[in-house]
């Protein structure tokens, strides 16, 4: 039975393109979920609850305590039965609780606009929408408003950035722009969590680097000039941030932290360490604590068609000049010396853009020895190697950034041995991930990894609680993201090479649909979107808070390998208030990840017309002709929210930031 419901996953189709918000008039009531104590239902229906795309597949999942049969979809309101069909065969799976039977419901035969609801034995699910474009409109607006809404430009926080004091030093630098952490964090970052050395989260500049890559991508993927010319503001407003940032020695400082007070006496440039949010003086940024991705950011800012309060060569100019320092000096700044796969990773997607921006073939010279680094990690089963022994590469965050960084180098390769690699690398690794996935009972096709603790290897599902941080484990959505986007942009490589890989796509889409509500608690993570979202996140700071477009963390496991699964208010588990940030707190990195993995799963034009979706030519405007862009660049010193609303500069959507 385990053997065909795994042949039955594999089989899965896309998951439908998700759309976001509804049209205005067709919005639902969103509530703050709180979870249901009666568990007592007979079948529970787990959907996508911000919806489908029309040409898409379309699937959710039926956990019931008995095997079910057939399900039907009902027009809302109309109540029109509109499909029926036969469920795959159940499925039984018990490491989350609840069940113990799982289903697949497909209805990617149902070919109809508007809203529906799926019902099983007399119970129906939430409603959800199928459109052909919905996501586009609504869902990515949504989260490149989110980015609006979250930077740092409040008067009080802009007037402190601009001297910040260094840490240890009498020193202040100006450090303004960027974006907020979370929802209860007003510091910025390029990365922390550095003396844990395999844990680095890449922040503010991913950010950056992404909405440039998206603008850039808007175009190709037909994603409409609202898209492009919104994601180009926001990355430039990012590029901004970072070369304040860079000093005058070339490195970047890594952050601007305030122990978590939002004091803005306590801000320093530092770097801190533990829960305790000890500060220290080693505040130069390596390649893995999020100077490479900052070098890889201003790279690709500077190929955009707009530039901030500096100039297209001022950003190549930066990402040069922190390039060189970190060729040399990059050992004395990494925590315990030795550099690990997240060098590599970011090391190679900062080579990688610089020589798309500049031709320079030392460059190329330089990622391919990076992307041979890559290679020479793989572990016979397709995992990587994190350390120089055997340490699996595990990552709460940016599990899927390795394949974005080669996939990015092999397009530009010259090298037809080196690219070949980089193809086999991808390959390997994208192999593993999609096979790990169905290696047992995964009703939902969350993504698995190999994880250590000490010299004990295993497989899983969340991160293990034990870990080196001593204290970081949380919800995983942008690990969800980042793999979702990697497998997508591997996946394409590889095809376009004539290379096979398993059925992808069903993995790829499943890994957003859990964030927009296909889990077991039926929590839309997306806030604003789907019906319901978690519980606002009670330590957020005047200057900012949960935002539409704003991701949670989500859930985790609930023991030290990271085990079974876990909520802040999951019935039989006690948890700390300060513990709610483990699931309910929005941050940066999670928005960015959906991002990425949205627009990465959307077709290319050409593919779209292939097949034979109308779509509007190459070279022609994505969407018809519009009144111009409402997205500026923002002044090099806005005094105040006020003052940028005086003079029309504050975009107009921003109508959610914190005042």
């Amino acid at each position: 039975m385990q053997r065909f419901f795994r042949l039955i996953i594999l089989s899965f189709v896309a998951l439908s393109t998700v759309s976001c918000l509804l049209p205005r008039a067709q919005q639902y009531e969103i509530m703050a979920y709180r979870l249901p104590t009666d568990a007592a239902r007979p079948v529970k229906i787990h959907v996508n609850q911000v919806g489908y795309m029309l040409q898409a597949p379309k699937f959710a999942v039926a956990e019931s305590a008995e095997p079910l049969v057939e399900f039907r979809v009902f027009s809302v309101p109309q109540n029109d039965e509109v499909y029926r069909g036969e469920l795959s065969s159940s499925s039984q799976f018990s490491e989350w609780g609840g069940g113990p039977y799982y289903a697949h419901i497909d209805f990617s035969a149902l070919q109809e606009e508007g809203s529906f609801e799926i019902e099983i034995a007399g119970v129906r699910s939430l409603s959800f929408q199928i459109s052909a474009r919905q996501w586009r409109d609504d869902t990515l607006m949504s989260v490149l408003r989110f980015f609006t809404s979250s930077r740092a430009n409040n008067s009080d926080v802009w007037n402190a950035d601009r001297a910040v004091p260094i840490f240890g030093s009498s020193q202040t630098v100006d450090v303004r722009g960027g974006w907020y952490d979370a929802s209860g964090d007003i510091s910025k970052y390029f990365s922390h969590l550095s003396y844990a050395n395999f844990f680095n989260p890449q922040q503010i500049p991913l950010t950056a680097w992404a909405l440039s890559w998206v603008s850039q991508e808007a175009e190709r993927r037909d994603l409409g000039k609202d898209v492009r010319d919104r994601a180009a503001a926001e990355a430039v407003w990012g590029g901004d941030f970072l070369l304040r940032m860079l000093s005058e020695t070339g490195y970047f400082y890594s952050n601007v932290f305030d122990r978590w007070t939002g004091d803005m006496q306590e801000r320093r440039v530092c770097t801190f360490k533990g829960k305790g949010g000890e500060m220290s003086t080693a505040y130069e940024a390596a390649f893995r604590e999020g100077g490479g991705l900052a070098i890889a950011a201003l790279a690709r800012i500077s190929t955009l068609s707009s530039s901030g309060v500096f100039s297209s060569q001022e950003y190549l100019d930066g990402a040069r000049r922190g390039f060189a320092y970190l060729q040399q000096h990059n050992l004395r700044h990494v925590d315990d010396g030795v550099e690990n796969i997240i060098d590599d990773y970011a090391a190679l997607l900062a080579a990688t853009e610089l020589y798309r921006a500049s031709r320079d073939e030392s460059y190329l010279s330089y990622a391919r020895n990076r992307a041979n680094a890559l290679h020479q990690r793989l572990h016979n089963d397709g995992y990587f190697i994190a350390d120089d022994a055997i340490r699996p590469f595990w990552h709460a965050a940016d599990a899927g950034l390795p394949l974005v960084a080669l996939t990015l180098y092999a397009e530009l390769e010259s090298d037809v041995a080196a690219r070949t690699t980089a193809l086999q690398t991808l390959h390997a690794h994208t192999t593993y991930l999609l096979e790990m996935a169905q290696k047992t009972a995964n009703p939902y096709g969350y993504a698995r990894q190999h994880f250590s603790i000490g010299r004990d290897v295993f497989e899983g599902f969340f991160m293990p609680h034990e870990n080196e941080t001593g204290y970081w484990w949380q919800g995983e959505n942008a690990r969800l993201g980042s793999l979702a986007a990697g497998v997508a942009l591997a996946a394409g490589a590889l095809a376009a090479d004539g290379r096979d890989l398993p059925p992808w796509e069903p993995y790829a889409w499943a890994q957003l649909n859990w964030i927009l509500g296909a889990n077991p608690l039926d929590i839309c993570f997306l806030k604003g979107s789907g019906h319901h979202n978690p519980p606002k996140y009670s330590h957020a700071k005047p200057q900012h808070t949960d935002l539409p477009g704003g991701i949670s963390n989500g859930i985790t496991g609930s023991d030290r390998k990271g085990r079974g699964i876990d909520w802040f208010e999951m019935p039989g588990r006690q948890h700390d208030a300060w513990s709610r940030w483990r699931w309910y707190e929005q941050w940066l990195p999670h928005s960015t990840w959906f991002m990425m993995g949205l627009v990465a799963l959307q077709p290319s034009v050409g593919e779209m017309e292939n097949a034979s979706v109308t779509t509007a030519a190459p070279d022609a405007e994505p969407t018809p002709a519009e009144p111009a862009s409402d997205v500026e660049s923002t002044p090099a010193e806005p005094a105040s929210d006020a003052e940028l609303q005086r003079k029309g500069e504050m975009l107009p959507e921003d109508e959610n930031k914190v005042q």
